[in-house]
């Protein structure tokens, strides 16, 4: 009964497996992540001064 209370915790960990943090993909979401947030304080920064 044991192994059947976290099936979902195994596939989470089978996911990131899919994605370490030295692949290209991973690399490409923080960079769009970080464009996101610059863009964002920009947009912000822009509303604030009128």
């Amino acid at each position: 009964m044991a192994h059947n209370n976290h099936p979902k915790k195994h596939q989470e960990e089978s996911a990131q497996s899919l994605y370490p943090p030295n692949s290209t993909g991973r690399t490409w979401a923080a960079i769009i992540i970080t464009i996101l947030i610059i863009g964002a304080g920009v947009w912000a920064f822009s509303y604030l001064i009128g």
